[in-house]
Order: C-alpha cells, then sequence, then structure tokens
C-alpha cells in the first residue's frame, strides 16, 4: 500500500466544515490502496470542538498533532481578555492594542493567522517522511499557510509528488481574499505563484473554480488542475431521514453566514408574509451558524418575531435542524469568482431530500441544484423569485409534502466515498508520472 501525507489545520475533534474533507481522505484512501498519515495541530485557536467526531476516524489511521504558535491567542492575552471577534479591529475605540490588533490581522497574519503553524509543521512533516517515506503529499486549505508547509516539504523532498487542495481558493476567494490591501494582495498573489508552480496536482472544488485558476497558471499547467467537488455523508443522511418539521414551517440557514447575505432572504420572507398572512402563525426562520452578516443584528422589527440565530454548535445538530425545516437556503455571497463557489451545505442539504432554495448569481451551484431536482433558485436581487420560492414551500408544507427525490444518479456520484475514490485515482497518475522518465 502506497504511504500519503495529509497535512491539514482542521481535522478532528476540531468540528469546523473544514476538518470533513480531511476526514474522508482519512478514512476512505485505505479503500483505494493509499495509507494516509495525517499532520494536524494539537491545540487549533478559536475553533468549534467536538469529540463524537473522533468516533468516525476509521481505526488504524495514523494522526500526528503538532505544536503550532496561534498568534492570535498570544494577541488576546496582550489585551487581557477572551476574544473580540477576529479582526474586528478598533471600531469600539479602546486604544493602541486594537490598532496594534488590525495591524496584525492586516500584515503579520499572511497569508492567514495560521502562519504561527508553518516552522513547526515543516519540521514535524519532515521527520515523518523520514520515519515513514511518503510517496505522496497533500495539503488542504484554507486555511492556505498549510500550503507553504507543503513547498518547504518540496523543497526538501522534491521528488515526491505534491498535491494543493483547495476547499476555497486563494487570492480568488470571493469571501476571503484581501483586496481592500493591493500590497497585501500582491504578496499573497506571490506566494500563491510558487505553490502552483511546484505542485505536481492541483484540485479545486468545482469546475468554475478550476476555470477561474487557469489563468493565473504558468503557460501550459492547465492539465495540473482538476476538479473534485465535495461530497455528503450518506450515514449521516440516513440518522436523520426519519425526522420531520416540528409543528413549525422552518426555513433553515446553517453553517457561515457570510456578509451580504441576510437581506436577499428577508425581503423575500417579508413580502411571503405580506402575500399569504396565514404564514405568521407557523413561520420560523432558523440562521444556525457563525454570523459574520451584521445585517443579522438589525432586524425590522416586524420580522423579529420569526428569526432565530444560534451559533454552530456541531454537524449532526446541524443535521437535525436540516431534517426538520420545510426549507433549506443557501446564500452565496456575490463578488468575483462566486460563480465557482459550491458551498458544503448545499452538498448536505441535497441529501436532506427537502425542498432547496438557492440565493446566487449566475454560477455552478445553480447547475447542482438544476440536476439535483431537489429545488429553484433566485438571484439575490429577485425579491419576487425568493418570496415565490418560500410560498411553494410554505403550500407543500401545508399538505404535509416535505418529502424531495433528489437525482439518484447524482445521489451515488456527491457520496463522500465516491469523491475520495477520485482523490485516490489523482494520487495514482502523480505518483506514476513521478516514476517516469522524462
Amino acid at each position: 500500500m502506497k504511504r500519503v501525507l495529509i497535512v491539514t489545520y482542521h481535522f478532528p475533534p476540531n468540528a469546523e466544515v473544514g476538518s470533513r474533507r480531511p476526514l474522508a481522505l482519512a478514512n476512505y484512501l485505505p479503500d483505494f490502496g493509499w495509507e494516509p498519515t495525517v499532520l494536524t495541530v494539537r491545540k487549533p485557536d478559536q475553533v468549534a470542538v467536538d469529540p463524537r467526531t473522533l468516533e468516525e476516524l476509521r481505526p488504524g489511521v495514523r494522526v500526528v498533532r503538532s505544536f503550532s504558535l496561534e498568534l492570535p491567542r498570544l494577541a488576546r492575552r496582550l489585551k487581557g481578555g477572551k476574544s473580540k471577534h477576529e479582526g474586528e479591529g478598533e471600531k469600539d475605540g479602546i486604544g493602541f492594542l486594537n490598532r496594534l490588533n488590525r495591524f496584525a490581522y492586516d500584515w503579520i497574519y499572511l497569508p492567514d493567522k495560521r502562519i504561527g503553524w508553518v516552522p513547526f509543521g515543516v519540521a514535524a512533516a519532515l521527520r515523518l517522511h523520514s520515519a515513514l517515506g511518503f510517496d505522496a503529499v497533500v495539503t488542504t486549505s484554507p486555511p492556505h499557510s498549510v500550503h507553504l508547509i507543503g513547498l518547504a516539504f518540496n523543497g526538501f523532498h522534491p521528488a515526491v509528488p505534491w498535491v494543493v487542495d483547495f476547499r476555497d481558493l486563494w487570492t480568488r476567494n470571493t469571501a476571503t481574499a484581501r483586496r481592500d490591501l493591493p500590497r497585501r494582495m500582491a504578496v499573497e498573489q506571490k506566494l500563491e505563484r510558487r505553490v502552483l508552480r511546484r505542485a505536481a496536482k492541483l484540485v479545486t472544488t468545482s469546475n468554475a473554480s478550476r476555470a477561474n485558476m487557469i489563468p493565473i497558471l504558468p503557460d501550459g499547467a492547465e492539465a495540473k488542475v482538476a476538479a473534485i467537488p465535495n461530497g455528503y455523508e450518506p450515514w449521516l443522511a440516513k440518522a436523520v431521514q426519519n425526522l420531520r418539521p416540528n409543528g413549525r414551517f422552518r426555513l433553515s440557514i446553517t453553517g457561515r453566514i457570510y456578509p451580504g447575505t441576510v437581506r436577499p432572504l428577508l425581503r423575500g420572507v417579508d413580502l411571503a408574509l405580506r402575500l399569504e398572512p396565514r404564514m405568521q402563525k407557523k413561520l420560523e426562520v432558523l440562521f444556525m451558524g457563525h454570523a459574520d452578516d451584521p445585517e443579522i443584528w438589525r432586524l425590522p422589527q416586524r420580522l423579529q418575531p420569526f428569526v432565530r440565530v444560534e451559533p454552530f454548535k456541531n454537524k449532526y445538530e446541524a443535521a437535525r435542524a436540516q431534517a426538520e425545516s420545510a426549507l433549506l437556503v443557501c446564500p452565496v455571497p456575490k463578488g468575483p469568482f462566486a460563480d465557482g463557489w459550491i458551498p458544503y451545505r448545499l452538498v448536505e442539504y441535497i441529501s436532506r431530500k427537502r425542498p432547496v432554495l438557492l440565493i446566487s448569481e449566475d454560477g455552478e451551484a445553480r447547475d447542482v441544484v438544476r440536476r439535483s431536482g431537489v429545488g429553484s433558485a433566485a438571484r439575490p436581487d429577485d425579491v419576487e423569485a425568493v418570496a415565490e420560492s418560500i410560498l411553494a414551500a410554505f403550500r407543500r408544507y401545508e399538505r404535509g409534502d416535505v418529502d424531495v427525490t433528489p437525482d439518484p444518479v447524482m445521489l451515488k456520484e456527491w457520496s463522500v466515498k465516491n469523491r475520495v475514490r477520485q482523490f485516490a485515482r489523482l494520487l495514482d497518475e502523480v505518483t506514476e508520472q513521478q516514476g517516469r522518465p522524462s
């Protein structure tokens, strides 16, 4: 069996969504001829933790946890308190330490706040390779600083194929790229180009993201990029398949709530309530996740009785909330390169067999919803279309008909094990290519 090192910041018991793809690789790669070793951090900073996720890890998978210098944690200690929202800066006007904190987020945490793991991750990866001898290395982001570990490792061992997995794009990311700081962006783009040039293979999670990456690749390197979308976990879908809405007409958004995504939904809810007043007795709008959109705290008074905001807990609670909903809402932030964004939650939603409302501009996520047969798509500025999707779901709810049937071929294709099968084939290809004489 060939050996692969998977370098990831997010991994169980870290319960963030970023841990799911690395966990899937660790669990299923052995079924396709690859023995994984996972390198992750010992004490990740400011992440949700759920020990139950460790129970999902396949017995026998080697997990190595190394020290990480968590710079934001040190900064909070300097400020003499626990965290404010990351990157909050000096909006509360408390002085020098806030200005220093903003400077750190802008110019020290580069490419991101996990940069303190890089030297320790490199040392751990080199030690593991000396002991085990890997046939391939995978670095998976975000955070994109993990690719600097791969870059350094590749400098020491260029003969070991290095696969760079972008769960989200780096400088072409709709939500997180720092376009407000051109000089910082120039530094990140330089780092990104080095990673793209040195990697044996690059992986994105959609065909549109692959197309968005091609213009920044070295000439003739298009063949290096493959698209392997995320997959859903059939066992989790099965665990909640018998749950139903619990007496409420619930619209749910689970996962991170990005800036600019709340208003389009609430405008649609407002119009739907005016068109169908009977909804008022049953309606509940649930936001469960990291609330990064300030609009969620500035609700119109007339909508406040219908909205419930809960922090992210874990994927098990999220799955339960999804199954107990009558409409699952998936908003995609507007911006450059958003056409390639297929949110992980969208894949989950489809597997829950509930109506889905995608609020998005044109993009690959619309194709996914269309192909699945479980929902509709509306543009963020099309209030009438959002309201009509809500009303259609309400009519189904009143009939007791909340189940929808996704395309079975698509469900099989989007299972997490099938996605790992694709990843294993890619690893096979790069190791075969590396062994061929030039």
